[in-house]
């Protein structure tokens, strides 16, 4: 039985039994059951996705933090719920509770707080209709970095678009793990606020506004929960609003969030470049095979940019690759991939262009996360023209027939995206597809460290190496303690 797909119907027919019916027997009734509704959040700023089980069976995979559950329709009663993370060696139980839901009512379960303290808070309110011209609204403080970071309640301010915070009265003040308004969901007028959280008196020399929405647009008849979580994207803000309805989640972050962007020069015959935005140098004399700014992203504010890479001096008006216009959205780290050859044939694996690979750069503490790119020309010339990708213990011979590769039949410019691996030490060899002859590596005693951000970038060789020298650009995102 799948309880979070389908609503139960009790459907058997209740009849009186007797030894000797007549025509005047009571016709079967069909009962319905008694429903409740029920949504999960991920909330744990450093847990993996998740899947969740219910009564031991599962009912939603691969979870990931600020990602939640539509509405889903299960009888009222008690249900054991199980939240497990996805690990490298398989999945860990991280939460597991006994929670009972009540007849005609609609609960949120939000798994917070981080990975090693994980617990749920239910919010449980009536499954009655929203006033016509109104939206429902109920507020979550579920940041513990917040509550760490200030020592005490926050304000919350729901206020229209621009209005002065100073002398405005607050919706409410509360703690982490609490509700504004405490005893369940508001109404407001639908139509156009502005979401404001601070410390402090507005107004006051040492007021803190730690997060504002801008304008946001409250509908006719939503019916939403709101919930303040870590905010692990770019910007000042220490919370980003995680906005639940029947559907799902979204997202709204700090207003003025920055996005942030790397480029990375893999293009082996291509000398030093300048890398403009808008006409602007954002980067100069880039040499092949690094990548700037070497001591992490750079922020800019979000929108679309005219980007061109122009050999080093030369101006923009000397692009190599572009303009083209590339949109770098609130939140995001990107990296920007010089790949290809100077020279090379517009349409095939050899012309110079750019390719986007977007960052994730939230530490899980469990494992390392781990993504391979590949941007090697000469590897997808070959016949076959992908490759394999070993990640293996140290000294392992991948000779042997019984080593499998971590990854099989990788086109040129995959990315794998970010791979869960267990922290040690590790051999990386790249080979082309069904060979166990390495064309790259093998990368010898590689250390992945427990919450560390890693990206390798296969290669060409250097100018001045032989061709099928092949090698990888390293890109460690682990945050400096």
């Amino acid at each position: 039985m799948n309880y979070l797909s389908k609503i139960i119907v009790v459907a058997g027919a209740l009849a009186l039994a007797a030894c000797d019916s007549s025509d005047n027997d009571p016709p079967p009734v069909n009962l319905p059951a008694a429903t409740t509704v029920v949504q999960i959040l991920h909330a744990s700023p450093d847990a993996p996705a998740v899947d969740v089980a219910v009564d031991g069976e599962e009912v939603l995979s691969d979870v990931d933090y600020k990602d939640a559950s539509g509405w889903v329709t299960l009888d009222s009663g008690t249900y054991s719920i199980d939240v497990q993370a996805i690990l490298p060696g398989g999945n860990l139980s991280v939460l597991g509770a006994d929670l009972t839901f009540e007849d005609d009512t609609i609960n949120t379960v939000v798994a917070l707080n981080d990975v090693q303290n994980i617990e749920p808070v239910v919010l449980t309110q009536p499954g009655t209709p929203v006033s016509a011209g109104a939206a429902r609204v109920w507020v979550l403080h579920a940041a513990a970095n917040v509550q760490e970071l200030v020592g005490g309640p926050v304000d919350v301010y729901v206020t229209v678009p621009g209005a002065e915070l100073a002398g405005a009265a607050p919706l409410g003040s509360f703690n982490f793990k609490e509700t504004l308004p405490a005893d369940g969901p508001t109404e407001l007028t639908a139509g156009d606020y502005q979401i404001r959280v601070g410390v402090g008196t507005p107004g006051d020399e040492n007021f803190l506004l730690a997060f504002d929405s801008g304008t946001v647009t409250l509908a006719d008849g939503a019916d939403l929960v709101i919930a303040a979580v870590p905010n692990t994207t770019r910007g000042d803000s220490p919370v980003s609003l995680v906005v639940l309805d029947s559907n799902g989640a979204g997202e709204i972050l700090n207003d003025g969030t920055p996005a942030a962007l790397r480029v990375v020069h893999a293009s082996n015959n291509t000398p030093a470049v300048d890398v403009f935005a808008d006409g602007a140098a954002l980067i100069e004399g880039l040499a092949f095979p690094n990548f700037a700014p070497v001591d992490g992203p750079t922020e800019v504010p979000a929108g679309t940019y005219s980007v061109a890479v122009a050999p080093a001096g030369d101006g923009v008006e000397a692009a190599a690759i572009g303009p083209a216009d590339l949109e770098f959205t609130a939140g995001t780290t990107t990296d920007v991939i010089a790949v290809g050859r100077l020279g090379g044939t517009e349409g095939t694996i050899e012309e110079l262009t750019v390719t986007l690979a977007d960052d994730d750069l939230r530490q899980i503490p469990l494992f390392a996360k781990v993504r391979i790119i590949h941007a090697s020309v000469t590897a997808a010339s070959l016949d076959p023209d992908t490759v394999d990708i070993y990640v293996t213990a140290p000294d392992t011979d991948i000779s042997d027939e019984s080593v499998a590769p971590t990854l099989v039949n990788v086109p040129y410019l995959a990315n794998t995206g970010y791979l869960a691996v267990a922290g040690g030490t590790y051999d990386i060899t790249v080979t082309v597809s069904g060979s166990r002859t390495p064309a790259i590596g093998p990368l010898e005693d590689v250390p992945l460290e427990d919450g560390g951000i890693y990206t390798f970038i296969a290669r060409d060789a250097l100018p001045e190496a032989a061709a099928t020298d092949l090698g990888v650009i390293v890109i460690n995102d682990t945050p400096i303690p």
